[in-house]
């Protein structure tokens, strides 16, 4: 479907103006400047209860002036006026419902499988699409590519805009993860509304693990790129991302971190071909954090600090220094207060 114009939409609400009601994108030509033809897109936005802000990335995806989009919305049977609002844009939709879901990552590997596009994206209920968004992606995409672009973050205490950085099966299996790893995360970045998929590699392997709730995304992306033959990246922004008190990274963070912990276990597990092999080397530095900070908790027992210095020597030998070790042992000797360094794996 060719992207309707502002004209043929549904007038915007009393009061909205700008970017996406009373602004659109010119409407570009049949072929792009090489003389191929655009790249159908294919976009699912999964929401529930979203109806304050669903009509502001209707309309930021349609405005796009995009010559070959597929747009489909799966609701989980919202009670709001998410049906309402949809239905106004029906005219413009491939497909939309409205009925009972098992959560986010079902609702969208549903939109996937309805998905013919040769690009695949989804886009929260809460989010918005740039201006020519779809054509800054479609100009840099070919059949073996996925495209990694900027984001920005909007709404909640502070704005600010995050890239995509050095994106590989093994660096994000550190993203967002509850222990500091900045040594080995520092030189990668993965913000999810940025990477837009080749629809068939995602297909491949398997769409979204529907068991998980936080990280469906990061999982599926894991094992994308153990296949995925190139990253194009971009320094356009191409997605907004609304902070809010109901959005989940807003609200229940330790859950996004609790989940990332359960995916290394599992792929430690799983006898994976260099991902479990990572996946236990962090699980170890997770480990060791934490039996660092029981070494220089003042509140514990000389005695008990002992012991966990002891099996840190047995268990984490290559963790640290000899220096390390020493230091650690001279402050529990002497009850001195010593801030430990970052740890290293080798």
């Amino acid at each position: 479907m060719r992207c309707p114009t502002l004209a043929d939409l549904p007038p915007p609400p009393s009061g909205k103006t700008g970017w996406p009601w009373t602004e659109e994108c010119s409407r570009l030509p049949e072929l792009r400047p090489d003389g191929t033809t655009w790249p159908r897109i294919s976009i699912v936005t999964p929401s529930y209860n979203q109806g304050q802000f669903l009509e502001e990335t209707i309309r930021s995806i349609l405005l796009q002036g995009y010559p070959d989009l597929e747009y489909i919305i799966i609701d989980g049977y919202s009670v709001d006026d998410s049906a309402a609002i949809t239905d106004k844009y029906a005219t413009w939709l491939s497909h939309w419902e409205s009925e009972k879901d098992d959560g986010q990552a079902h609702a969208i590997n549903k939109g996937l499988k309805r998905a013919t596009g040769a690009i695949f994206q989804w886009i929260n209920s809460d989010d918005r699409l740039t201006p020519h968004a779809l054509k800054n992606v479609a100009l840099l995409f070919d059949e073996s590519s996925t495209i990694a672009g900027h984001v920005n973050h909007f709404g909640g205490e502070r704005t600010f805009l995050s890239g995509n950085l050095n994106l590989t099966a093994l660096t994000l299996l550190h993203h967002a993860a509850p222990y500091n790893l900045k040594r080995l995360f520092a030189l990668t970045n993965y913000d999810q509304p940025g990477v837009w998929l080749s629809t068939k590699i995602i297909k491949e392997v398997g769409g979204f693990d529907e068991s998980k709730n936080y990280i469906f995304d990061l999982s599926a992306t894991v094992f994308y790129l153990r296949v995925a033959q190139k990253i194009l990246y971009t320094n356009q922004i191409l997605v907004e991302f609304r902070h809010h008190a109901q959005s989940k990274t807003e609200s229940v963070p330790e859950l996004f971190y609790q989940e990332h912990t359960n995916f290394l276990h599992q792929l430690a597990n799983e006898r994976i071909y260099g991902l479990s092999k990572h996946a236990r080397r962090i699980l170890l530095a997770i480990e060791f954090e934490n039996s660092a900070g029981d070494i220089f908790n003042l509140e514990k027992k000389r005695v008990d600090r002992l012991r966990h210095l002891a099996r840190m020597i047995r268990e984490f030998p290559k963790m640290r220094s000899a220096r390390f070790y020493l230091g650690a042992l001279k402050n529990i000797i002497f009850q001195a207060q010593v801030k430990h360094n970052q740890y290293e794996i080798r």
